[in-house]
């Protein structure tokens, strides 16, 4: 998400036309279920959780203490 976000705000501030922007990156390599479902809301400019956040944050609680537990770390995670 972090990334679709950083790359709509570099095509908006080189000029580009937003919706083209997601359609060509659509294809390709560069293509994901989340680009084609996340990127037309935040191009609507639609902020809502698409999920639970609450959800979602327990479990990144829930992988974190394991994560310590077996000795790793996991640097998105701890970032997320």
């Amino acid at each position: 998400m972090v990334g679709l976000i950083e790359g709509m705000v570099y095509a908006h501030k080189a000029g580009l036309d937003l919706g083209v922007y997601l359609d060509v990156i659509s294809t390709g390599a560069s293509g994901s279920k989340s680009l084609d479902l996340y990127g037309q809301w935040k191009l609507k400019r639609d902020f809502e959780a698409g999920f639970c956040v609450n959800h979602f944050v327990k479990g990144l609680g829930i992988c974190l203490r394991e994560c310590e537990k077996m000795g790793i770390v996991l640097p998105a995670l701890v970032l997320a």
